[in-house]
């Protein structure tokens, strides 16, 4: 098995990590609301802001461990279960991104314009990291680059 150094995210801009499906709403809402949207539109994420700031999110794994079998919580308002996380620019680099993450947050939200336009998760952090690491192997390895060299010169 090949052993390959950990790619170079200083090669990587932040619109190459592809975030998670997410809504915006209120801190108001009541938590029954936010979890009926998540449900509806398939989002794992809320992003909760009051007057125009982000709060933080709520994620479906808290949804699971805190409403759940917990009837009270469904009529409290969304900012009850708002989980506060690292808000960064879109100008912001991967190395934030990577720094951000491994500092205990579970994601982070990523705004541009002051509104928030993308919400990066461990989850979606793995998958970048595999396509960097794929991308630095393709990049490295001679044989890759003259097999794909070949077949584009032959089509």
């Amino acid at each position: 098995k090949m052993q390959h150094n950990p790619p170079d995210l200083s090669s990587f801009h932040l619109g190459q990590v592809y975030g998670e499906h997410f809504f915006v709403t209120g801190a108001d809402q009541t938590v029954r609301v936010v979890v009926e949207r998540m449900r509806d539109e398939g989002c794992p994420i809320a992003v909760i802001t009051e007057d125009s700031k982000i709060l933080g999110v709520i994620e479906g794994s808290t949804v699971a461990q805190r409403v759940v079998g917990q009837p009270a919580q469904w009529t409290q308002p969304a900012s009850s279960l708002v989980q506060a996380v690292p808000v960064l620019d879109v100008k912001a680099t991967v190395e934030e991104v990577r720094r951000h993450l491994s500092d205990q947050a579970n994601s982070i939200v990523v705004v541009g314009n002051s509104e928030p336009v993308k919400v990066i998760t461990r989850a979606s952090w793995l998958r970048f990291l595999n396509f960097a690491i794929n991308t630095a192997i393709f990049q490295a390895s001679p044989h890759i680059e003259a097999s794909v060299n070949r077949a584009a010169v032959a089509s």
